[in-house]
């Protein structure tokens, strides 16, 4: 089920075990120089955090499925664990860097509780319907380069409002390597 609806689809490619083991030893010499680069940029706690996890040994992120088992008929949901993953590490960062510039985003809403209290305060009219939305493969959907100009023009837009300390380029180069490389494992595919 996990192949048939999920992997062997186009939005995968399957990697010979070396290829993924290099791809992988790559990403994480690229993050290493990215780091070195920028190391001006970065807080002396990040470079402790950088440094630190670096010399942990991280393990291929593992793709596994749970069954949706109110579908008929049954469907699974797709995951991939990175937990000790290369990319879990800057993924941490990435997420850590990305609440500094949420204010900024205008649909931006912190919380369910948030958007209650702002439809108190709005004015609906009487024929009007409210409802919600699901989204369904959400992560094979965002294209990452539109996600990557969006961000980028997010920076640039704000620019004068980000503080001058935000470290955009470093920040904008590991966000590409993390939605661009993907890499992970099901049982003997990579």
């Amino acid at each position: 089920m996990a192949l048939t609806q999920h992997l062997l689809t186009t939005d995968y490619q399957q990697l010979p075990l070396q290829e993924a083991k290099n791809r992988l030893e790559n990403i994480k010499n690229t993050l290493k120089s990215l780091l070195q680069d920028h190391k001006d940029t970065l807080t002396a706690a990040e470079q402790t955090f950088f440094k630190r996890s670096l010399q942990l040994h991280h393990r291929i992120p593992l793709f596994y499925g749970i069954p949706k088992v109110h579908k008929t008929p049954t469907t699974l949901c797709p995951v991939v664990s990175t937990i000790n993953s290369l990319l879990s590490v800057f993924s941490t960062w990435l997420d850590y860097q990305m609440k500094k510039l949420l204010p900024f985003i205008k649909s931006y809403l912190k919380n369910s509780k948030e958007v209650i209290e702002d439809l108190k305060n709005i004015d609906i009219p009487p024929n009007a319907l409210l409802f919600s939305a699901d989204a369904t493969a959400m992560y094979t959907n965002i294209d990452s380069n539109i996600g990557l100009a969006s961000i980028s023009e997010l920076l640039q837009t704000n620019s004068t409002d980000i503080p001058t300390n935000f470290p955009a380029q470093l920040f904008l180069k590991i966000l590409e390597i993390v939605m661009k490389n993907n890499n992970f494992q099901f049982g003997p595919t990579y």
